[in-house]
């Protein structure tokens, strides 16, 4: 009965593990340049748009898209998603295609500016100043969710009312 115990934590070691390629941990995410976040009072909307630099000092390539990513403010709770980015998995790699988003080869980065749309209420509140950070989903060649993320260090928007 021992050795069938032995076994049975075995196959759970097996089973909770993965053979998903992680991304390399020498890829870093900043916002390098004036967050801005336009605020609709009228509507309840809000429109902002985030700067975003991905650099790759590692030694293999990664991929970004927008699915797996999320915008976090900092609150008396702790830091609590404003935004999210979820996409369904027909809009991920598909068998044998091409990789998902954009390469970031070793010693390259990517700069893009990251729009967020949406309204108070749907994870945003009153005042909308204060301390966000940035959270990236990466990809690598073969993977169909994000195989590791980066967050950016805390910055605040530059709020405008049109």
């Amino acid at each position: 009965m021992k050795s069938f115990g032995w076994l049975i934590a075995l196959a759970g070691l097996v089973a909770c593990s993965t053979t998903e390629p992680k991304a390399d941990a020498r890829v870093s995410v900043a916002v390098d340049r004036q967050a801005t976040l336009v605020s609709y009072p009228s509507t309840g909307g809000v429109v902002a748009t985030i700067p975003l630099t991905i650099r790759n000092a590692g030694t293999t390539s990664v991929w970004y898209d927008l699915c797996g990513n999320s915008l976090e403010r900092s609150t008396d709770a702790g830091w609590q998603d404003v935004w999210v980015q979820i996409c369904s998995l027909s809009a991920t790699l598909q068998p044998g295609g091409n990789p998902f988003g954009t390469e970031i080869g070793p010693g390259e980065e990517l700069t893009t500016n990251v729009q967020v749309s949406t309204w108070l209420g749907q994870g945003w509140s009153q005042p909308l100043s204060g301390d966000y950070r940035f959270r990236a989903g990466l990809f690598t060649e073969r993977s169909q969710v994000p195989a590791a993320t980066r967050t950016t260090a805390p910055f605040e928007f530059q709020i405008q009312v049109p």
